[in-house]
């Protein structure tokens, strides 16, 4: 009967991955912010931000989406921070597994979860950096193109790009 509603019903398809994925990601929130130092980095400057009213960036383009949003719930800690970005992991595997669902892969759930435990994605899931963050909003830019929805597909896509530009800096100097 499960496999049959998470085949059948989009919502309960979507609320299922979410909630799979962010399970698999709670015991590891609470440690710090993360082996990267950027992830702390990030953490620093959302509290320069909140406290100073100025804009600074945590690294090179920046991604003023997170910053700004950290610098509304620093004083929460790694809690949180990192459990925002477990939960958008979790949406980004959601938005996957709607995708595939879309384009008519016969397991999409499944599928969504490889996705969700590939090592790159797992371990960024439970920090405060923003890689996850861009993926998430991609991959919901890609469910809106294959749902016909281009203006949140445009939206969503906007969201990604100063996310993107620091995954892809970094891939170049490693």
């Amino acid at each position: 009967m499960l496999l049959k509603k998470l085949r059948d019903d989009d919502l309960f398809l979507f609320f299922f991955t979410v909630l799979t994925v962010l399970a698999s990601r709670l015991p590891f929130l609470l440690p710090g912010y993360g082996f990267d130092p950027d992830a702390w980095g990030v953490a620093f400057i959302s509290r320069q931000i909140a406290t100073t009213g100025t804009y600074y960036v945590s690294r090179f383009p920046g991604y003023p989406v997170q910053e700004f949003f950290y610098s509304i719930i620093w004083k929460s800690g790694p809690l949180l921070m990192n459990g925002m970005t477990a939960l958008l992991s979790g949406l980004a595997t959601a938005f996957f597994a709607l995708s595939m669902k879309k384009m008519e892969f016969a397991q999409p759930f499944f599928s969504a979860l490889v996705f969700a435990f590939v090592p790159v994605v797992y371990v960024n899931s439970v920090t405060s950096i923003d890689y996850v963050w861009a993926l998430c909003f991609v991959l919901g830019s890609l469910y809106c193109v294959l749902s016909d929805r281009p203006v949140f597909a445009g939206l969503l896509l906007g969201l990604a790009i100063p996310a993107l530009g620091n995954f892809v800096g970094n891939q170049k100097t490693k």
